[in-house]
């Protein structure tokens, strides 16, 4: 005979934990959707098309980094609770490697790809791609802390994190589209990216007072996502 048993410990941590990451996920969908639902309603169809061309052709990245960043978990706890936090930082400094050369590839050459993918018409706005493939980069740093605040069950401070991010970008959408259109939506989207990933760091350092992995390195692993990022603003016009 199969006996079941409830233990409501369990139930209770388990719902403590995954309510405080709803908004998180919420706040998560709002923050990548919010700019094209905006951009169709100040500039109409076509400009939220070509924009959403630009963000489809980042989303590779996106899988990748969440594929890795899943399949790294058991050892993270792992690591976590043995309090090994040097092995910690070389694991992900070699993840932050493989996403940087990934970032650097789609940077330089997806803007190849899509114009064999795309009708021409949307061939004006592949300038955006860099643009929005190095917000989502930045976004892919973020689980570097918001894992950490997973780890110690604070997930609400997570979904503040992000709540926020969402509030500051559609204010910054909200008022910067109007003036100057569909590149607003990306830098703007890229600037609420950076002030979530840093927020997130100022939580588990300042707050949580847990182990930080030093901002400065991982901003060194990131430099050639930087050149290249820049490189493409400055000759977009032979890229893309």
């Amino acid at each position: 005979l199969i006996e079941i048993k409830i233990d409501l410990e369990q139930i209770k941590f388990m719902f403590g934990y995954s309510l405080g990451l709803m908004p998180a996920f919420l706040g998560t969908v709002f923050l990548s959707q919010i700019d094209r639902i905006m951009l169709s309603n100040y500039l109409g169809n076509f400009s939220a098309g070509i924009y959403s061309l630009s963000y489809n052709m980042s989303g590779v990245l996106s899988m990748i980094a969440m594929a890795i960043y899943n399949s790294w978990l058991p050892d993270y706890y792992k690591l976590m609770d043995n309090k090994e936090y040097v092995k910690h930082d070389k694991q992900l400094f070699l993840i932050i490697k493989i996403l940087s050369f990934i970032t650097c590839s789609l940077i330089l050459f997806s803007g190849i790809i899509a114009k064999l993918i795309s009708a021409e018409d949307f061939h004006s706005g592949l300038q955006l791609i860099p643009i929005i493939i190095f917000g989502i980069y930045i976004s892919m740093l973020t689980p570097t802390f918001a894992r950490h605040i997973s780890y110690t069950k604070k997930t609400y401070l997570t979904s503040l994190v992000i709540i926020l991010s969402g509030i500051l970008n559609f204010t910054l959408n909200y008022y910067f589209i109007p003036l100057y259109g569909i590149y607003a939506s990306a830098f703007t989207t890229l600037f609420c990216y950076i002030f979530q990933f840093l927020l997130m760091y100022l939580v588990v350092k300042k707050i949580l007072k847990f182990y930080t992995t030093s901002l400065l390195k991982i901003l060194m692993w990131s430099s050639p996502v930087v050149l290249c990022f820049v490189f493409s603003l400055i000759f977009s016009d032979s890229i893309y």
